[in-house]
């Protein structure tokens, strides 16, 4: 059985994707928190599939420490790939204002 080799514009299409999902990592965790109501660190088992899909279609490797903070991991893989930074300034904001969330609600709760 054969499998189906990606042409250069669909692996660059599937790597931009894994990339802009990254990017927006922050915020879908923080939404499945929110409805859960249980800790899952979706942020880092999204950066885990892009770092495997980075490896095994592109052959670079990206360590994983830094899939535990999502911008840090967009930045590696930006310079890596040579792409621009736009997926990390996106996700470094999202990133940011989720902290300030985080340190607004304990302001508010004293």
């Amino acid at each position: 059985m054969a499998t189906k080799e990606l042409t250069k514009e669909q692996l660059a299409q599937q790597m931009n994707i894994c990339g802009w999902v990254c990017a927006f990592a922050d915020l879908i965790g923080g939404i499945i928190r929110s409805f859960i109501g249980l800790f899952i660190p979706v942020e880092f088992f999204i950066c885990l599939y892009d770092k495997k899909c980075v490896k095994d279609y592109m052959g670079i490797s990206i360590p994983l420490g830094y899939c535990l903070i999502t911008p840090l991991y967009l930045y590696q893989r930006a310079e890596r790939l040579k792409e621009s930074k736009t997926k990390f300034i996106i996700s470094l904001i999202i990133f940011i204002l989720g902290i300030l969330g985080i340190l607004f609600s304990f302001m508010t709760m004293q």
